[in-house]
């Protein structure tokens, strides 16, 4: 959960209701994650007088794929290393892999549509957020298939953000993805 949203719910920043001030922000929670960086610093500029510009200034750079990746990026392997994903944030996060890893890779993220980042050799694949579709069940059966056959010498990397289970889907056996389609419509 992104920690302005439990605020929102009612919390307080000194006398100011946030339920009250960021409600049209916030209030729609299928779509905040439409928020990209530039609009956070954009919405922080008309909202400065309201929040403290070194704690937004902290969480924005808290989350930024950029600054992370790099903290994580594995050891080469003595085989091959797969670089899966999916979420909102996995484009950026293989942009930020492929920008400090410099061994041979390959792989796969799905991210939701407009959210495409230029990579070169992760394949990005965009598919449906917060309902799935058949380039998410797709994506899906293309990862499953890149991982077969692996090794214990080989790595596989999974970069994970927010909207996985949509963006990343394969039901099991006896669920067809319509139903699935169906379910997470009435969710």
């Amino acid at each position: 959960r992104w920690p302005i949203e439990e605020l929102s719910k009612g919390g307080s920043w000194g006398s100011i209701s946030l339920r009250n001030r960021f409600s049209n922000y916030f209030c729609d929670k299928k779509h905040w994650w439409k928020f990209k960086v530039k609009e956070l610093y954009s919405w922080y500029e008309k909202h400065k007088n309201l929040i403290n510009k070194e704690l937004f200034l902290k969480a924005v750079e808290a989350a930024d794929p950029k600054l992370l990746i790099p903290k994580y990026i594995p050891k080469k392997p003595k085989g091959k290393l797969i670089v899966i994903g999916c979420g909102k944030a996995s484009a950026a996060m293989a942009k930020s892999f492929e920008e400090n890893y410099d061994g041979d890779y390959s792989g796969i993220v799905v991210t939701n549509y407009g959210n495409n980042i230029q990579t070169n050799k992760i394949e990005i694949i965009e598919a449906s957020h917060p309902v799935p579709d058949i380039k998410s069940y797709n994506a899906a059966k293309k990862i499953l298939n890149i991982t077969k056959n692996l090794s214990a010498d080989d790595l596989v990397l999974f970069l994970l953000s927010g909207g996985g289970s949509a963006l990343l889907c394969y039901p099991e056996d006896g669920i067809d993805l319509q139903d699935k389609i169906y379910i997470n419509e009435k969710l």
